[in-house]
């Protein structure tokens, strides 16, 4: 279980013309990291519709505070421009946020981007070159069906028990090497109230 602690945020415009309150909760990492949008063909179209962004670039900074729609209704003014690329640009009372997908720009043929992620705590060298490590393992290691009916059944065999009532039971069957599930206790708990 995970204990957050709650905060209550007061934002307001740079003129103090408009300010709100609401809670939040903290949470050390909300989301992965997401690209500002980056300058296109769609820059000029904001400009004509005298829409004044500030959020652009080719950073990705690092996400410190996630508004949920329960607040973000309270900071929209109505306003929204559609561009022909498909972007909308929405006015809030801070400033114009932009949603949709970017529009792919065209790609030079001779550049070429590949990213792998892997999720190693603390690498050594052996252990990047190890397959393991990006959970890809040898056909001839993976188990074959009968082998599985037989741990399920020895399972089973091993953990089944006769109640007081008579009804029998029997504890569920894990994958071994399995990582631990995470808790969504608070998360039920919330919903539940």
């Amino acid at each position: 279980m995970k204990t957050h602690q709650r905060y209550t945020i007061r934002a307001s415009d740079l003129s103090n013309n408009y300010d709100c309150s609401f809670e939040a909760i903290d949470e050390e990492n909300i989301c992965g990291s997401i690209p500002r949008l980056h300058r296109g063909p769609w820059m000029q179209e904001f400009a004509k519709l005298d829409v004044n962004l500030t959020d652009v670039g080719s950073s990705c900074p690092v996400i410190e505070m996630l508004i949920g729609a329960d607040v973000a209704e309270k900071l929209l003014t109505g306003k929204l421009h559609k561009l022909s690329c498909g972007l909308v640009a929405v006015e809030t009372v801070f400033s114009w946020t932009v949603m949709g997908k970017v529009p792919q720009l065209p790609k030079n043929p001779n550049h070429t981007l590949l990213v792998t992620s892997l999720c190693v705590s603390e690498p050594t060298l052996s252990d990047l070159w190890s397959l393991d490590s990006i959970v890809i393992r040898d056909s001839t290691e993976s188990k074959t069906r009968e082998e599985l009916q037989l741990a399920a059944m020895d399972h089973f065999h091993s953990t089944v028990k006769r109640l007081e009532n008579g009804r029998y039971e029997v504890s569920l069957p894990w994958i071994e090497g399995h990582p631990k599930l995470p808790s969504n206790f608070e998360h039920a708990k919330h919903r539940l109230r």
